[in-house]
């Protein structure tokens, strides 16, 4: 799997916005589908997909944050 392949956070938050753009261009082909139930099933998947794909980029970014707090609370203690 590509996401095996992807080390550092920048590659991954590339990665799953150039997914999320590519997602966003089938969600439209979808959307005019002649079958309207298998239109409406596709669209919520596909939705569905992306908001897994935002919560995943929100989980790195808070990952982030947490990380250089615990860096920093680890270098105040080696200070005191």
């Amino acid at each position: 799997m590509i996401l095996d392949k992807l080390f550092e956070k920048k590659d991954i938050l590339a990665y799953i916005d150039l997914r999320m753009r590519v997602l966003a261009n089938e969600k439209k082909k979808a959307a005019k589908a002649p079958n309207v139930s298998r239109r409406e099933i596709a669209t919520r998947q596909i939705q569905g997909r992306i908001l897994e794909l935002r919560y995943l980029k929100n989980s790195i970014q808070r990952l982030k944050d947490k990380s250089k707090e615990e860096w920093e609370r680890c270098a105040k203690e080696k200070l005191l």
